[in-house]
C-alpha cells in the first residue's frame, strides 16, 4: 500500500446537495464514496482513480430498509452489510439476501461496506486489482488505459468484451434472482431501472449507468422465494471475493416447480436463468439444463485461486447441492 493520491473531496449533507455538487462537476472525473471499502484500497494500490470524492456515506435518504406497501420491500443503498445480515425486515421478507450478505468479505468490513457498494463493485481482474509495484511487472493492460490484456493475450480493442475483468459482487447472484428495481438520482432527474438493465457486460466500464447517479435504493417484489440459496467458492471463510458464486431459487408454481439459477465470479457480468417444469420430463431433466447452460455461460478467466476447469465444474455441483437442499428430488447425485 502506499500513500493515497491527492484529489478532491466533498461530503454533502443530503441528496439534493449531492445531486447539486456532481452537476457542478459536470465533465470531470468523479466518484462516489459509500463505504469505501473497495475503492479506497483501489485509490491505495494506485489505480487511475477519480480527481474528486462525493461522500454518499451521510445521506439520510440512503438510509433505512422498510415496506411501503404490501407488495415490496425497499432497502437504502447506503445501509450496511451488517445491517443487512442482522435486520428482523430482511431476514423474514427476503432471507438469503441476509444470509449472503453474511458471506461477504469480514465482519469488521460489513460494519462498512454497503449493499449499494456490492451491487456496484467495480469488476475484478487477478493483474489489474495489485499494488502500483505488482502492475509494473506487467505492461498495462486495458482497464489501465494499456493496449494488453494479460487474461487474454490475443485480444485488441476491437474485441467485445475488451476487458475481460470479471464480475465478482456476491450480492449481485441473489439480487438477479428478487427481480430488484433500482431507484437512482442525478442532475438529471430520478429515474428506476430493472436489475436485469444494469450490467453492460464490459470489463472496462461494467454497469450502464453513469458515473453521476446516485444509486439511492432497491426494490425487491414481494413475495419474495423463500426457498433460495448462495454458495461461494473461495480460499479463505472471510475476505475472498467469490471465484464462483451460485444463487438457486425454487419456487412451487401452478404447472410445478419454477427455478431460477444465477452464477458471478465467471464471466464480465452476470448470468442468469430461468425454468418452468412444464417444458421438462422432470424435475431431474431441468435441474441438467441449468446445469449445462450455467456451465456454458462461464468463461472462468483467471482468478480466485481455483483452475478454470475446477471452477465450471463446481457449478454443477452447487446447483445440485443446493436444489438437494431446497427439497427438490433431482436425481442427480449433489455431491459429486
Amino acid at each position: 500500500m502506499t500513500a493515497m493520491p491527492a484529489m478532491r473531496y466533498c461530503r454533502p449533507d443530503n441528496l439534493a446537495d449531492a445531486v447539486a455538487v456532481l452537476h457542478e462537476l459536470h465533465g470531470e472525473d468523479v466518484a462516489l464514496l459509500g463505504g469505501g471499502t473497495d475503492l479506497l484500497v483501489n485509490l491505495r494500490q494506485q489505480q487511475p482513480g477519480p480527481i474528486t470524492l462525493v461522500s454518499v456515506a451521510g445521506l439520510p435518504e440512503l438510509r433505512g430498509i422498510d415496506q411501503p406497501g404490501p407488495d415490496r420491500l425497499r432497502i437504502g443503498a447506503g445501509v450496511t452489510l451488517a445491517e443487512l445480515v442482522k435486520d428482523e425486515t430482511v431476514r423474514r421478507l427476503a432471507p438469503c439476501l441476509a444470509s449472503t450478505a453474511g458471506q461477504v468479505a469480514s465482519p469488521q468490513i460489513r460494519q462498512s461496506a454497503t449493499i449499494g457498494g456490492n451491487l456496484l463493485l467495480d469488476n475484478r481482474c487477478l493483474y489489474y486489482n495489485q499494488s502500483e509495484r505488482n502492475r509494473a511487472v506487467h505492461s498495462a493492460c486495458f482497464k489501465a488505459d494499456g493496449e494488453v490484456c494479460h487474461l487474454v493475450k490475443s485480444a485488441t480493442r476491437e474485441d467485445q468484451p475488451v476487458c475481460r475483468a470479471r464480475c465478482c459482487s456476491d450480492l449481485t447472484a441473489v439480487v438477479a434472482l428478487l427481480d430488484a428495481q433500482l431507484h437512482f438520482s442525478s442532475p438529471e432527474g430520478a429515474r428506476q431501472m430493472a436489475f436485469a438493465d444494469l450490467h453492460g457486460g464490459e470489463g472496462l466500464a461494467p454497469f450502464t449507468r453513469s458515473d453521476t447517479e446516485i444509486l439511492t435504493a432497491i426494490d425487491i417484489p414481494l413475495p419474495a422465494p423463500q426457498a433460495m440459496d448462495y454458495r461461494k467458492l473461495r480460499i479463505r471463510a472471510t475476505l475472498d471475493f467469490p471465484a464462483l458464486g451460485v444463487a438457486v431459487s425454487l419456487n412451487p408454481g401452478a404447472n410445478g416447480n419454477e427455478l431460477g439459477v444465477a452464477v458471478v465470479g465467471v464471466n464480465t457480468r452476470p448470468g442468469w436463468f430461468h425454468y418452468v417444469a412444464t417444458d421438462f420430463a422432470d424435475d431431474g431433466a431441468m435441474c441438467a439444463q441449468a446445469c449445462s447452460d450455467a456451465n456454458a455461460f462461464a468463461v472462468t478467466y483467471a482468478g480466485g485461486g481455483f483452475s478454470r476447469g475446477y471452477r465450471k465444474d463446481m457449478i454443477a455441483v452447487f446447483i445440485r447441492r443446493s436444489l438437494a437442499g431446497l427439497g427438490m428430488q433431482s436425481g442427480l447425485d449433489p455431491w459429486t
